[in-house]
């Protein structure tokens, strides 16, 4: 049966826990204890509480000789300086943060602790590592940590610009960065369980050179550049919210490409500037125009485009079909199944072109043709009077123009003849139509005798 020694290591939290498979001989539990050193040593409080960590003071009281912590780290507000935990290779608890800057856009950030950075240069697994608005933050280092079994949750919208480097990290449950990060370095990560969402506001670059797979994938803000080269799969069998999102802000557009993607089990979605608009030359066509390997999309296929944009996806089958912003032209050559096709184009789009496609595979579907939609709005084009209708356009106003001077000019001359008759100026007369001095005749007083009509 295996047995246990436990002994205290000199502080109230840290202890030793050794298993045997025999009860030992107090000699050799010594002996074993001197050989091994510190390497066994973890530190654990009740479960409930927590570490409270209110100054850099209390990290070497608090944490002395810890290879392992097990329980939730406070970082309370009072805490002023850098935060290095030398030695600690796993943490089984939630390392977190007393101000909580997640949910106030515009909080008092006086009350917010002073870090300028966090350093565990040894940790190789923590559960959860929540950071929001730490104004002072400069440093985020975690070099050598592989996984995190909850996630790292981490909001920076506050200057000045964080730089994160996890270059050792190979899996997360969830994993979420938003805000200010003048560069995030992932190069080793390999699986996202559920939910990878970056957001940048900084022109920052995101590459993920060896990600994998991940259930539900949203990327957005003001990115350069987005690289995922080995990228085979967004989603799982068992989750609804699936999908891939991205929706950019950034200038110039950005080229986006997913050579290795397979599976997508739910939606694709992509908004913004994708592509680079050059006016003097022809439209560029979307780097991820053919998606090579995917051929099915369960839900929709959604792209936004605020540039020029000329597609072609190899697409077989999807659901819902919807183009919008100023896509100039779209292919699908290879779609088998659709059901629903909505168009809004900025600019001229061959509406008639994709309806003629878009029949022929329905006429295809076993389908009911109820569940049958195509819609397509484009602007009218802009009216271009040239040839016989400009000329009909300046025949028709010059003679508008002839006709008001024509008609002035008479009255103007109507003027004048009755001012020659009158013996005087038209503006002289009272508003009656009498000269001023010369007032109508008075009737004569009533003599008694009526008036009797001739008849």
């Amino acid at each position: 049966m295996p047995s246990t020694i436990e002994l205290p290591a000199g502080s109230s939290n840290p202890v030793w826990i050794i298993f045997f498979w025999s009860a030992p001989s107090p000699l050799f539990a010594s002996q074993f204890l001197t050989t091994i050193g510190a390497s066994a040593l973890w530190c654990s409080i009740p479960e409930g509480t927590h570490y409270e960590v209110t100054s850099p003071a209390d990290i070497p009281r608090l944490f002395s000789d810890c290879l392992e912590i097990w329980g939730d780290i406070l970082i309370m507000n009072s805490y002023s300086g850098v935060f290095v935990l030398p030695g600690v290779e796993k943490i089984f608890g939630k390392l977190y943060f007393e101000w909580d800057g997640w949910y106030h856009w515009d909080p008092d950030y006086s009350r917010a602790p002073n870090v300028t950075s966090i350093e565990i240069p040894d940790l190789q697994m923590i559960y959860s590592l929540v950071i929001q608005n730490i104004p002072t933050l400069t440093l985020i280092s975690l070099p050598k940590l592989e996984e995190t079994w909850h996630g790292l949750s981490l909001l920076q919208r506050r200057n000045p610009p964080v730089g994160a480097d996890f270059w050792s990290l190979r899996w997360a449950n969830d994993f979420e960065f938003d805000g200010l990060f003048t560069s995030v370095n992932l190069d080793s990560l390999e699986d996202v369980t559920n939910r990878l969402e970056i957001g940048m506001a900084s022109n920052a670059t995101i590459s993920l050179p060896r990600l994998n797979s991940t259930r539900s994938l949203f990327f957005w803000g003001a990115l350069s550049s987005v690289s995922l080269p080995t990228l085979r799969r967004v989603g799982s069998e068992d989750s609804c919210s699936n999908g891939l999102t991205m929706a950019f802000e950034n200038e110039p557009a950005i080229s986006l490409e997913f050579p290795e993607l397979r599976s997508i089990n739910d939606h694709f979605e992509v908004r913004g500037n994708i592509t680079r608009d050059v006016p003097t030359h022809p439209p560029i066509t979307l780097p991820f125009t053919s998606l090579p390997l995917i051929k099915s999309i369960p839900t929709w296929f959604d792209v936004k485009s605020a540039s020029r944009l000329n597609f072609s996806v190899l697409l077989e089958k999807v659901d819902s079909i919807h183009l919008s912003g100023n896509v100039e032209t779209a292919s699908f050559p290879a779609l088998t199944y659709v059901k629903v096709v909505e168009v809004n184009a900025d600019y001229a789009f061959d509406c008639q072109g994709l309806l003629e496609r878009i029949q022929r595979v329905w006429s295809r579907m076993d389908v009911a043709s109820k569940w049958f939609r195509f819609e397509c709005h484009v602007p009218p084009p802009p009216r271009a009077w040239t040839g016989a209708g400009s000329s009909t356009a300046v025949l028709l106003v010059g003679f508008i123009v002839l006709f008001v001077l024509v008609k002035k000019g008479r009255r103007w001359m109507r003027r004048q003849l009755l001012q020659l008759d009158l013996g005087m100026d038209m503006d002289e007369l009272p508003a009656y139509g009498y000269p001023e001095n010369d007032p109508p005749p008075k009737y004569s007083p009533y003599d008694g005798e009526e008036w009797q009509s001739s008849r």
